[in-house]
């Protein structure tokens, strides 16, 4: 049965992170499912919440023009790591990659990448890893354009085990195959340009008084009704 679920941004907890200035390159970009602007990065998560996210590919070139940007492939990793005071623990789920950069793919590997507890995906860049240990995604042809939804995967909360932060992103994959873009009409790859991630997207975990407060309604909060593909819904 569907219920109403109340929904709070990090913003309104003090727990908002600051974005990175953009920079020239390849930038796969984490985040938060159907949610718009500064909330596309923020997230409060409780024990058993899960949070849908989106995954985009940006090409950002000097001269402006979108027709001389585009993009094949990506390979890489997507971790949880705290920030701030513990916060919480949880696991990734499979990564289901959009057309077209479901013309070759992996899911990556669930594991442990920095001993943290809870399972991220993909690999931790030992020698002996595979592109199949790795989330990878390839059109069949060169796109043209400078943004790209590249899949989906969701991030479930399985502990809390203090209060604070945990950022939710991608790690490039170190290598001269990890990814294929054309930058101001130039192609490139991690050798000759730059392929990095985007700004993480914060899961708050609120003090308790914080949000107790929220609950009264006293920081703005707003209600959604729960669906498979809302940004945050909670199990139960």
């Amino acid at each position: 049965m569907f219920r109403d679920k109340m929904i709070y941004t990090a913003a309104a907890l003090g727990l908002m992170a600051a974005a990175p200035a953009a920079r020239a390159g390849l930038t796969i970009d984490v985040r938060v499912h159907g949610a718009s602007g500064a909330a596309t990065k923020e997230v409060v998560a409780a024990l058993g919440d899960v949070v849908n996210l989106d995954v985009y590919g940006v090409v950002s070139g000097a001269n402006g023009s979108v027709a001389d940007e585009a993009m094949q492939s990506f390979t890489g990793s997507f971790a949880s790591t705290p920030t701030a005071g513990g916060a919480a623990i949880g696991n990734f789920s499979t990564f289901l990659a959009a057309f077209p950069f479901n013309a070759a793919t992996t899911i990556g590997r669930p594991q442990d990448l920095n001993g943290l507890s809870g399972l991220d995906l993909g690999s931790g860049g030992t020698a002996t890893d595979t592109t199949a240990d790795y989330v990878f995604g390839r059109a069949g042809s060169i796109q043209t354009g400078n943004e790209f939804l590249l899949g989906t995967l969701s991030w479930t909360v399985t502990e809390v085990p203090g209060t604070g932060a945990t950022s939710l992103n991608f790690l490039p994959r170190a290598r001269n195959t990890a990814a294929i873009w054309n930058e101001d009409g130039t192609a490139k790859n991690p050798t000759t340009g730059t392929f990095q991630a985007g700004q993480a997207v914060a899961v708050a975990v609120p003090e308790p008084a914080s949000a107790a407060v929220v609950g009264l309604g006293t920081l703005g909060l707003l209600s959604r009704r729960r669906s498979p593909r809302d940004a945050l819904s909670r199990a139960g």
